[in-house]
């Protein structure tokens, strides 16, 4: 569980950010083997619809890691301010399921960034270990947004409508209430001010609390109940709008057309113009 101490200390940390010619040095922290706590990961599945079916869902390894993540990033040799810093996608690969009960070690790191139009990019990377096999592995990319980065233009509706072209769609339609982000916030231990208060949204720009990533990735992967217990699968997903509670949105699924036995997968607002999460899952592909 995180300690909401660490928001706290996250908020009223100065970092100088990165000087010339320097880079995010490796920060690496670890967990012993340890099981999962059960109790948290079915009040998790009942909030994302997933599937309780005696393995660890496939997106919770990364929540599970979020603490020793957030202790990276709260290490003095980090140069670069968290409050702002938005997670924008993430790529997991399930070497095989990991049973409920079973003792995993966890391992994340911090190491090297990127420079893009939009700001730093860097990467939080989660290796999980029963025995000395890896099992799970994620990297979630963040981005700190440059301050002299200019406000981004409208996306054309041809950029976002493809969604609505797949063969073999199938769509629903998702009613997400107004304390759902509070209620993921507790289960998973992300309390995050901007998903627990409205208030705390509000000064960051929202006119609510907003939804987390984690939630819809994992509510996504949950929609493919035989895919998540398949070993050798990789998920990758793009956050792109965030979802400000309360809302409705359409998910849409369908498979792609190399018969590859991997899916697309698209979380739109109720209009189904703008898409807030875009999914690939399936089998791992042999070159990623």
């Amino acid at each position: 569980m995180l300690n909401p101490m660490n928001y706290l200390r996250a908020a009223v940390s100065f970092r100088a950010g990165l000087q010339p010619n320097t880079t995010i040095p490796r920060i690496e922290r670890s967990l012993p083997p340890a099981v999962m706590q059960e109790q948290q990961l079915e009040t998790l599945r009942r909030l994302c619809h997933y599937p309780s079916d005696g393995y660890v869902p496939l997106t919770y390894p990364y929540i599970y890691a979020l603490p020793l993540h957030l202790s990276n990033m709260l290490d003095s040799r980090f140069p670069l301010s968290i409050i702002g810093t938005v997670h924008i996608r993430s790529h997991i690969r399930q070497i095989r399921p990991i049973g409920s009960g079973e003792q995993v070690r966890t391992v994340c790191w911090i190491e090297g960034h990127r420079e893009t139009e939009k700001g730093i990019e860097f990467d939080l990377c989660t290796h999980l270990y029963a025995g000395s096999d890896l099992v799970w592995q994620g990297t979630a990319t963040m981005l700190r947004r440059s301050r002299r980065q200019a406000k981004e233009p409208a996306l054309p509706t041809s950029a976002v409508r493809p969604s609505l072209d797949g063969v073999g769609a199938s769509s629903e339609v998702w009613r997400l209430p107004k304390g759902l982000s509070r209620q993921f916030a507790f289960a998973s231990g992300d309390l995050n001010p901007i998903h627990v208060s409205a208030l705390a949204a509000r000064l960051f720009g929202f006119s609510g609390a907003i939804m987390h990533g984690s939630w819809a990735e994992m509510r996504m992967a949950g929609t493919q109940p035989a895919l998540c217990r398949q070993p050798h699968v990789e998920l990758r997903c793009d956050f792109k709008q965030p979802i400000q509670l309360p809302a409705t949105v359409i998910f849409r699924q369908w498979p792609q057309r190399s018969n590859s036995g991997r899916v697309e997968l698209r979380l739109l607002n109720s209009s189904a113009t703008k898409p807030h999460a875009i999914g690939i899952f399936g089998p791992q592909e042999t070159n990623s």
